[in-house]
């Protein structure tokens, strides 16, 4: 300090202006638009339209400047992140829950809410919106879905090439490509008979080959069908097919031919007389048959139930005189069987009808046996013939065989049963004691002995041979032994 001056000092003082105005969160943009695939999983970004990322600024210093972001009316759909920021943050929204994502269900196919920004550091704390959509995409998440689960279909096995079993209808809910459905297989055991129309689903019938209903008469088929073109997701549905009887075939007799006997007053049969027929087709008219007389009916006097096909007489027959066998031909019946189907199909079989004599033979036998030894043994040889032709004989005449002593014909009258059995098990005895045990053995010594006679020939001659043999052998001995000595 000076003595006399006045006391002073200098001092800087720096000055700061403090902007004490609050200002709000301000989006870039007012609204924003963006997309995501239906169903998408969690934490998917939305993806935005345009280049730039949505932001959010604040131009508050400190504390003023911090700000939340949350979001409203979304229904819990998606999330922002990050959820907080100071003064400048570019924020992302990521899906939070992919149920809420249903292109199929939503009806605007998008979904309209609003993102908010608030301060949190001020007494009053101050806040922006922006509105935000987004869009829907369509995700090929949706398999065909057919009309039927079980399509039942009826076609006649004759049915002709070309003949629509069904139409198969599927729809996807997916949009564009992805919904449009193609129909691309049929599999089951009649697949090479059918063809699938891919764009219409008609099943038409490419061939009838091996379609029977009496062999096989339904089949289970699947039909195959994919969205996206045919390229998508595939679904399958059933179909099963019935084959429908159609009349092809005829009525079959159970045997060739018919035979009966009529009884000694000739107005009936000895057992009843019933022709039987069988229809392969199914039940109804194409198998139910009827029975009826088309040729033969002598005096017209046989009748035939045309649903049993049990024969009858309605009156006796009358014999003609001028004829044999009692006045009665062997009557010789057709008889016809026909089906109800469209077109009626039919069958015929003979039935003879014999008189009396039918069951009357007569047999001539060639035995082995003179006429004396024939004589003698009259009874046994009806006896054996009987049991030989299930038949009862009565021996008539014997004479000589080709003027031979030792053959003989026999001729009998052979009256047959309507049934009988013969017992060819036994058939030696039926022989000894036809022509007798002697005759019998006699045959077979015969026979033996001329085949041991054989085998002692054939030894004498070996026992020959091997004589010849030694004596040779020691012939040449002695000649060398000589030969040797000299």
């Amino acid at each position: 300090m000076v003595p006399g001056l006045p006391a002073s000092s200098t001092a800087t003082l720096a000055v700061v202006l403090v902007n004490t105005e609050n200002k709000p969160p301000r989006f870039l943009s007012r609204r924003y638009v963006g997309s995501v695939e239906e169903n998408s999983p969690g934490l998917t970004p939305i993806l935005w339209e345009g280049t730039e990322a949505p932001r959010v600024v604040d131009d508050d210093q400190g504390k003023n400047g911090s700000f939340e972001l949350f979001l409203e009316d979304d229904g819990g759909a998606f999330s922002v992140q990050p959820s907080r920021g100071m003064n400048e943050l570019n924020f992302a929204l990521l899906v939070k829950d992919p149920t809420k994502l249903d292109y199929e269900t939503s009806d605007t196919k998008y979904i309209e809410f609003r993102i908010v920004a608030r301060e949190t550091a001020s007494v009053r704390p101050l806040s922006a919106t922006a509105e935000i959509r987004v869009r829907l995409l369509d995700a090929n998440d949706n398999i065909p879905q057919f009309s039927h689960e079980i399509y039942n279909v009826t076609l006649p096995e004759d049915a002709s090439v070309g003949t629509t079993l069904v139409k198969i209808q599927a729809s996807d809910e997916d949009s564009g490509s992805y919904g449009v459905v193609r129909y691309t297989a049929v599999n089951g055991p009649i697949a090479g008979n059918l063809r699938l129309d891919p764009v219409s689903g008609e099943l038409t019938l490419l061939s009838g080959e091996g379609l029977d209903r009496e062999r096989i008469p339904e089949y289970t088929l699947t039909v195959e069908a994919r969205d996206d073109q045919g390229k998508g997701n595939r679904n399958m549905a059933e179909v099963h097919v019935t084959l429908a009887d159609a009349n092809d075939n005829a009525p079959l007799f159970l045997q060739p031919r018919y035979d009966a006997v009529l009884n000694p007053d000739m107005r009936n049969f000895y057992e009843p007389l019933r022709v039987q027929a069988y229809d392969a087709d199914g039940p109804g008219p194409n198998s139910d048959i009827t029975y009826e007389i088309v040729n033969g009916n002598y005096q017209e006097k046989f009748l035939i139930d045309s649903q049993t096909g049990e024969l009858s007489l309605q009156a006796p027959l009358v014999p003609n005189p001028e004829t044999q066998d009692h006045g009665l031909p062997v009557i010789t019946l057709t008889v016809r069987a026909h089906d109800q189907g469209v077109p009626v199909r039919f069958a015929t079989v003979k039935v003879q009808v014999h008189n009396q004599e039918y069951l009357n033979r007569s047999i001539s036998f060639i035995i082995p046996l003179s006429v004396k030894k024939a004589s003698e043994r009259r009874q046994e040889l009806e006896r054996g013939f009987s049991a030989l032709t299930g038949a009862h004989v009565n021996l008539h005449s014997i004479a000589f065989h080709n003027s031979s002593t030792q053959k003989s014909v026999v001729r009998c009258w052979v009256s047959y049963p309507l049934s009988s059995t013969v017992d060819l098990s036994n058939m030696d005895a039926i022989i000894r004691s036809m022509f007798g045990q002697d005759h019998y053995t006699s045959s077979k010594v015969e026979s033996i002995s001329r085949s041991s006679f054989d085998v002692v020939f054939w030894l004498l001659i070996a026992l020959v041979i091997l004589m010849i043999l030694a004596i040779l052998a020691l012939f040449f001995y002695c000649c060398c032994v000589r030969s040797a000595e000299g």
